[in-house]
């Protein structure tokens, strides 16, 4: 036995020292793969990008047949911006979102699914190592492999280029790559030449005076020969003798607009793309031959590298935005099929609505012998409206109409309306885009006054309430989907000059049930003795207009068991027929006779709906004659875009001045502002909650108030509050 085990032992100590020899022949390490030590063993792999030998602090590995390296070294080599988590990492690069897993052989590029060669590995415990082509791929470059001296290159697939460009922007950022999610190196300023050492995609790389090297948005820059000719060939009109020469010199660079966002949206078989741009030089035209609607803006840049969408939709296959020069943008939108197009114009938005075509239409037109309607005036409600020679978007534009000018309305085929303007002309118009023009004599009462004493009161200044109007000053709103206001609540909003709270106590389908009742029981003394007005408030879908009057009018006549009375009742008014603005005038016309007919002389009555930006042939007219005021739900922040303090107050300032223009200067106003996110996307930020209280003063009016306070952040709060 003692023998047996001399020998054993003799060959494992004799294999060891063979193992240690062939391993140090050929250089062999150790490298801890995934948990386990494995002997590796290949000669020196060199990476070269664009001409330069790298020197990470890993070496390149062979595993597989296949080239890894540390993904943070090459990405960031690259300009990709790279994040980790427990079990991933996210790679970002010029709109394009690159994840990968560890220890897995699937990756994602955006939300389409790549298969890699092999799984991405964890080395030493500390690195994750990937394909190095799958990621010089991901990262738009060109790779290749030499066999022979075992090296990598990978080219950028940028254009190098020579020329010199000048600064068209105010002040514009210089970044570390090409695209706005890059970190800024400097800033330049208008007339600055730069000289262009490469192009990629939109952007130039551009070399500084310190000799270093960043990127510039194309749309910024335009090259010096054509600034040259601009400065030569100046504009017919000549300068005022007032004009400075730092004026003259901007004077020969052209001005841009800017494409700052597009969307999709569907309204049952009509679909919309919603361009937001002021630019004025745009041309549509309908590309049969690539079953594509294309867009050209001239003098027009897009704000940032929107990416394509494709899109889940019967109709409308994609939208593909490019800027095809540093002065044009072309959006094509392609299609699944055939359809026609439609153009408005509005509150800065080019909106293009796509319908199917009609097969086989024998007679699109109304017979001859259809017996005419009787139809009230319509209100343009839209920005700038086509008039056609026929119901819908294959008929010849005739001219054009403008938010605010009043049509006879003769006749109605589907959802366009037969239409007489001033000047004579007939033609017709999309229902979508004019409302009713309701200004008749007011038999009832007179809108913002205060049926309780006869007068008008002045709007004075917001935060200061009117004491004779609860919707007057700041407010607070309370859904059934979130607690009442608690006694701190209460403190605080009397502590900051709040001066109203809406609480929503039913709705159509629930009625006004005993537990939102206590909530009145407990809230109404509380606020009252607080000195803050309630305003409770429903939810009525109007499918039975009669039963939701009567709800509305239990809400406003009930009696707590204290004594207390709700100081104004709100209708939350949403499910309007968008394509029949006439038909939803009267569905509003016949709820608010029936709640007037019964509603105490000491309860204002407020409607709550959509701003015009969203409704555009929603009846304001109407709601402002049988209202006392219009609350208007102005949520700006509906999608994943960055807002701006300025967005926020545009926004709020458009939807309270559109709405006068169709209902008249003397409706009462009160603006929702957003206090809760959409589903999926952020909270708006406190820039934007300031924006939108300043649009609402500027635009004077009558109050403000915030949805949810729920919902809102102590920091959101705290600036309402103290505002």
């Amino acid at each position: 036995m003692r023998k047996k085990l001399k020998y054993f032992f003799g060959f494992i100590l004799g294999s060891f020292f063979l193992i240690h020899s062939i391993a140090s022949a050929y250089g062999a390490e150790v490298y801890n793969v995934n948990g386990k030590n494995v002997y590796y063993n290949y000669p020196p792999i060199t990476i070269v990008i664009n001409g330069e030998k790298q020197s990470p602090p890993m070496k390149p590995l062979m595993f597989d047949d296949r080239v890894f390296v540390p993904v943070r070294f090459v990405s960031e080599k690259m300009g990709a911006k790279v994040d980790y988590d427990n079990t991933k990492v996210t790679i970002t690069y010029m709109g394009d979102k690159i994840t990968l897993y560890l220890y897995k052989d699937t990756a994602y590029i955006n939300d389409k699914v790549v298969k890699l060669d092999s799984s991405v590995k964890l080395i030493n415990y500390g690195y994750t190592y990937v394909p190095l082509r799958f990621i010089g791929e991901a990262l738009r470059n060109d790779v290749n492999w030499d066999g022979k001296t075992k090296t990598v290159y990978i080219t950028s697939k940028e254009q190098k280029i020579s020329m010199d460009v000048v600064v068209n922007g105010d002040r514009v950022n210089v970044r570390t790559g090409p695209d706005t999610k890059y970190d800024v190196i400097t800033t330049v300023s208008k007339g600055e030449v730069l000289k262009a050492l490469a192009k990629l995609g939109d952007w130039y790389k551009v070399q500084l005076k310190d000799n270093k090297a960043g990127w510039i948005a194309g749309w910024l820059v335009i090259p010096k020969d054509q600034a040259q000719q601009s400065s030569q060939n100046p504009p017919k009109e000549e300068n005022s003798p007032n004009t400075t020469s730092s004026q003259q010199k901007d004077a020969s660079l052209p001005k841009y607009y800017t494409v700052e966002d597009i969307k999709f949206n569907k309204q049952g078989d009509l679909k919309q793309v919603v361009i937001s741009t002021n630019s004025s030089a745009y041309k549509v035209t309908k590309d049969s031959a690539k079953s594509a609607i294309i867009v050209n803006l001239d003098n027009t840049v897009l704000k940032e590298s929107f990416p394509a969408m494709a899109l889940d939709d019967d109709v409308v296959r994609g939208i593909i935005p490019s800027q095809v020069s540093s002065t044009a943008v072309q959006i094509a939108i392609t299609l699944n099929k055939d359809a026609n197009y439609d153009l408005v114009m509005q509150n800065g938005k080019l909106i293009i609505n796509i319908i199917p075509s009609v097969q086989n239409v024998q007679n699109p037109l109304p017979p001859a012998d259809t017996p005419k309607l009787s139809l009230p005036p319509l209100m343009v409600s839209g920005s700038v409206v086509n008039i056609r020679t026929g119901p819908g978007t294959q008929y010849d534009i005739i001219t054009q109409v403008n938010r605010g000018e009043i049509l006879e309305a003769l006749n109605k085929s589907g959802d366009w309306y037969n239409v007489r303007l001033k000047d004579g002309t007939v033609g017709w118009i999309s229902a979508l885009y004019v409302t009713v023009y309701d200004k008749a004599e007011k038999k009832d009462y007179v809108a913002g006054v205060d049926r309780r004493t006869g007068t008008t009161p002045s709007r004075g200044d917001i935060g200061q309430a009117l004491s004779t109007l609860p919707y007057a000053g700041k407010g607070v709103w309370y859904s059934i989907y979130t607690t009442p206001p608690t006694a701190s609540d209460i403190s605080l909003f009397a502590a900051s000059n709040i001066t109203h709270i809406y609480l929503e106590v039913a709705t159509s389908i629930s009625g006004f049930p005993d537990k939102w009742k206590a909530w009145l029981d407990s809230v109404l003394p509380a606020a009252h003795r607080a000195g803050i007005k309630v305003i409770a408030w429903l939810y009525t879908d109007l499918k039975n207009p009669s039963y939701d009057a009567d709800l509305t009018v239990q809400v406003a006549t009930y009696v707590t068991p204290s004594g207390h009375t709700v100081d104004a009742v709100a209708a939350d008014i949403e499910e309007l027929p968008q394509k029949d603005p006439v038909k939803a005038a009267q569905i509003v016309e016949d709820y608010a006779k029936k709640v007037r007919s019964k509603l105490p002389s000491n309860v204002s009555f407020i409607a709550i709906t959509f701003p015009p930006q969203y409704r555009p042939s929603y009846p304001y007219a109407t709601m402002a004659k049988y209202f006392d005021a219009i609350a208007l739900m102005d949520y700006w922040n509906i999608s994943n875009r960055t807002y701006t303090y300025d967005d926020a107050k545009s926004f709020v300032m458009d939807s309270v001045n559109i709405v006068r223009t169709l209902a008249g200067d003397d409706v009462h106003i009160e603006v929702i502002l957003q206090g809760y996110a959409e589903k999926g996307l952020s909270l708006p930020t406190l820039e934007e909650l300031r924006g939108g209280i300043d649009g609402a003063r500027e635009a004077n009016a009558i109050g403000y108030s915030v949805y949810k306070w729920n919902t809102l952040t102590d920091e959101h709060k705290n600036l309402f509050a103290n505002y």
